[in-house]
């Protein structure tokens, strides 16, 4: 329905090249941190510059590259598949150069996020490296550590979570940006299996479509938590009529 199946598919191919990618990045940053501390004795003057030094290894490994490849290129399938959706549900848009300079924005953010977090993972490994350093370690022992350390980043745990959030982000935002300026209404749309969540379940089988005040509500509900895979999607009332929905004001879930 609207395309959310189509938009799904393509989240999981994204994804998984992300994963694939991404192994052979985190396993070309364990090499770059191994060989910095094989050609440098570490002094704690040399550690509080370790940040300046993991930002580096994180650009000569492609972690920047394979993030903004994902912002920059990935996307824009996904962009094409949510404007289908749209035409499907009784709306058949043009983005404005306006909403192309905020979805690009939007981008722009999603980047600058992943790059907070390579920054702090480089200020975390600083912090630790300087204590290893005023201590009675060697520096393959720190070595060791800090390749410990790394794992425990988010960097190095979490990209995965980190990617398909942002990608759910970006989708919400998309439809939301080109919402503005229409007169519809909202379905909550996606899968309803055993991993559907107590309360996207309970608003799934409401088969409802809500004003824009209740689809705001249902979106910031801090039971949705991260990585829904569910989305609101705006739709003519006739549309929402059409496929069996019946208005409902508020929810309770």
């Amino acid at each position: 329905m609207l395309g959310h199946e189509e938009q799904q598919k393509a989240v999981e191919e994204i994804i998984n090249k992300f994963n694939g990618n991404m192994a052979v990045v985190i396993a070309e940053i364990q090499r770059l941190i191994n060989r910095y501390f094989m050609e440098n004795n570490i002094s704690p003057a040399d550690a509080l510059n370790f940040d300046v030094i993991f930002n580096q290894i994180l650009q000569e490994a492609g972690y920047y590259t394979l993030v903004n490849e994902m912002v920059d290129k990935d996307y824009n399938e996904l962009f094409s598949l949510i404007k289908s959706g749209f035409k499907e549900g009784g709306f058949d848009i043009t983005y404005t150069a306006d909403d192309l300079t905020l979805v690009q924005a939007l981008k722009n953010v999603q980047s600058n996020n992943f790059s907070v977090i390579g920054s702090s993972a480089a200020t975390s490994l600083r912090e630790n490296l300087y204590r290893y350093s005023l201590s009675d370690f060697t520096v393959d022992q720190m070595a060791a550590q800090i390749a410990e350390d790394f794992k425990g980043t988010n960097v190095a745990r979490h990209s995965t979570t980190l990617a398909r959030t942002a990608i759910a982000e970006y989708q919400q935002a998309v439809i939301d940006i080109e919402a503005k300026d229409l007169d519809g209404v909202w379905l909550y749309i996606g899968v309803d299996d055993n991993s559907t969540r107590d309360f996207c379940h309970c608003v799934l089988k409401q088969n409802a479509y809500f004003d824009t005040a209740t689809k705001n509500k249902i979106e910031s509900d801090p039971k949705r938590k991260y990585n829904c895979r569910h989305r609101l999607r705006m739709v003519t009332e006739d549309y929402a009529k059409s496929e069996g929905y019946t208005f409902k004001s508020s929810i309770s879930c």
